[in-house]
């Protein structure tokens, strides 16, 4: 009544009350009343209730620092969006300016254009021009709209086609364990055991994966290098380029989930230490988190696997150390090596010094959240510099093939 009828969050609010009605569990209306009101920021918050069962008046630390962290992340995200606000219109504009300027050249000039459109060199160049022109204009749209995107789940398979090398990846792996420097091969098994608990196979796995993709190129290579006349031993080359492509990705993978558990996982040990403290033991606090965080995610995919570690007769406490291996946030790690202490000694100074790397995690959350908006506005430099290409080639590609006539 306090909103209105015809209010959003009114609508919102009586389904609710209708869907807890028909006893649809807590979790599921409040995950909806987000989805319906179009502001996902308000997830950490509903997770927290989601508990209010099973920890009672607890939660209100929960639900305390959910807040305070909305609210700061939404300071971060209002004072950088207002620092690149200027900076979108201007390379909007630059990307606009090539086609403009074309314009105004076949427009207000006698006949400037023209050498560049009967030359098959110009028409060349200012397709070329047009093109990167269009690419920049894509890739800002993309860089705009990237806060809009939803989260993507973090999937560690590589894929059947690869399975059949799997023999052969095994042999190469023990080569490059064997006669690589051991600083690369201790980089390589870091970053293959945060994606995965098995990181041989992963490992395995990736070279698979290249060694497939440079059967499947090297041939096209070296035939198009046939056909067109260049030497044949540039298909070197472009398979270097395969095995490289396919670290990068793998590192990406790294980096990408590194970004999604710091988001994730300051909620996930706020909800833990106020379960503990509300006396629940930490295998069924594992389980009542784990209803909080959807499957897909990052950190529904790792508890899902302390799950079933623990019901394959790992203890809790083994099974979130194992989780701290695969975590490289040092803060996150240290309050998962607390949890495991928990478990075996109990105590409550070690739940107070839990609760307080806990707060660290969320300060941690915010500077990374303020990180990642400043890296996303760096990146506007680049089609910036594609529509100054862009619009050197449209000025310059008339001039360049009238003195081409002329000589």
């Amino acid at each position: 009544k306090a909103f209105g009828r015809r209010c959003l969050m009114a609508q919102a609010l009586v389904r609710l009350e209708k869907s807890l009605s028909a006893h649809v569990p807590l979790s599921d209306t409040l995950s909806e009343l987000c989805c319906r009101l179009d502001y996902m920021e308000l997830m950490p918050i509903m997770k927290a209730l989601s508990i209010t069962r099973v920890v009672g008046n607890g939660v209100i630390s929960i639900l305390r620092n959910s807040c305070q962290m909305l609210s700061e992340l939404m300071a971060v995200s209002s004072e950088v969006d207002a620092n690149n606000a200027g900076r979108n219109t201007e390379a909007f504009i630059l990307c606009l300016m090539p086609f403009g300027i074309t314009f105004a050249l076949s427009s207000f000039t006698n006949g400037y254009m023209d050498s560049a459109a009967k030359s098959p060199l110009g028409i060349m160049l200012m397709l070329l021009a047009f093109s990167i022109a269009i690419v920049s204009c894509g890739f800002l749209l993309s860089l705009i709209g990237n806060g809009n995107k939803s989260q993507k789940s973090m999937n560690t398979d590589f894929g059947m086609p690869y399975l059949m090398f799997l023999q052969v990846s095994g042999r190469i792996r023990e080569f490059i364990t064997r006669f690589f420097p051991e600083s690369y091969t201790t980089r390589q098994y870091e970053r293959f055991s945060e994606l995965s608990c098995d990181p041989e196979k992963l490992y395995e796995m990736e070279i698979s994966k290249a060694l497939a993709l440079v059967l499947f190129v090297t041939p096209l290579t070296f035939v198009f290098l046939l056909i067109t006349g260049y030497p044949v031993y540039l298909s070197v080359p472009a398979a270097l380029a395969v095995i490289i492509m396919t670290h990068y990705e793998t590192s990406q993978r790294v980096s990408r989930r590194r970004e999604l558990l710091m988001e994730e996982i300051p909620l996930f040990l706020s909800m833990l230490v106020t379960l503990l403290q509300s006396g629940v033991l930490l295998p069924k606090a594992i389980e009542t988190c784990a209803g909080a965080f959807p499957e897909k995610s990052t950190l529904g995919y790792e508890i899902r696997i302390m799950k079933a570690q623990m019901l394959s007769g790992l203890s809790s406490g083994r099974a979130v150390e194992n989780f701290s291996v695969r975590t490289p946030i040092p803060e996150a790690q240290a309050a998962l090596l607390l949890i495991s202490r928990y478990e075996l000694t109990g105590g409550a100074e070690v739940l107070q010094l839990l609760a307080l790397q806990a707060n660290a995690c969320w300060s941690l959350c915010r500077n990374a959240s303020r990180k990642k908006r400043e890296r996303d506005a760096l990146a506007m430099v680049l089609p910036m510099m594609l529509d100054l290409i862009s619009v050197l080639l449209v000025a310059i590609t008339p001039a360049l093939m009238s003195l081409r006539i002329s000589n």
